[in-house]
């Protein structure tokens, strides 16, 4: 289905999905509204039914907001993992600093 144009008055033309109808109809924009949320089926003029299947934006944008949320999970808990790392390796160099120093000043050769 797909929506030629709107009309001013609070209807919308749709296209009937059927490939041998495609018959055009308007509908109440507040009908579209409901069956692009609930799915439910309705019939064209001919009386084919049909529905919608796609998502509606309001859908479209909360799946994009969760996924966003879920990345930026990831990335914090992969941020706090790296810093963790950071601060072994840090220790690690500052204990390795303080052997050389140490056989400085022994004398012994590094």
């Amino acid at each position: 289905m797909s929506d030629a144009f709107t009309l001013g008055l609070g209807y919308e033309v749709v296209t009937c999905c059927k490939r041998d109808c495609l018959q055009s109809f308007a509908m109440t924009t507040a009908f579209k509204k409901a069956r692009h949320a609930d799915k439910r089926t309705f019939w064209c003029p001919n009386g084919h039914p049909q529905h919608f299947t796609s998502e509606t934006i309001e859908e479209r944008l909360q799946k994009n907001v969760a996924a966003l949320q879920t990345r930026i999970g990831y990335r914090d808990a992969e941020i706090s993992q790296l810093r963790n790392s950071r601060a072994g390796v840090e220790r690690r160099l500052r204990a390795t600093r303080g052997v050389v120093t140490r056989m400085r000043r022994k004398g012994e050769t590094v």
